[in-house]
């Protein structure tokens, strides 16, 4: 069971809440572009280079751009979830 954390002074006021929620879209929309952008050089640099060194910083790159993303989609997933509790 998922256990969701409580804010010791109670709960956020509404406007707090919206800024939050602005401030966190915009800072994913930020990371996502430019990561989309590297992932898609990353894609063609893989396609056009098969030297076994390429391959190895293009594994390293391709790993790190889906943590990154990773780390965007679960803080998303996780602010949701803290609003939905909180109603």
């Amino acid at each position: 069971m998922k256990q969701i954390i409580r804010n010791i002074f109670g709960p956020k006021p509404k406007i707090v809440r919206h800024q939050q929620n602005q401030f966190e879209t915009a800072l994913a929309f930020k990371v996502i572009s430019p990561l989309s952008n590297i992932t898609l050089a990353n894609e063609m640099m893989e396609a056009n280079h098969k030297d076994s060194d390429m391959k190895l910083f293009s594994d390293i790159i391709r790993r790190n751009c889906n943590r990154i993303n990773q780390l965007v989609i679960d803080t998303r997933v996780n602010e949701m979830s803290f609003v939905f509790a909180e109603k």
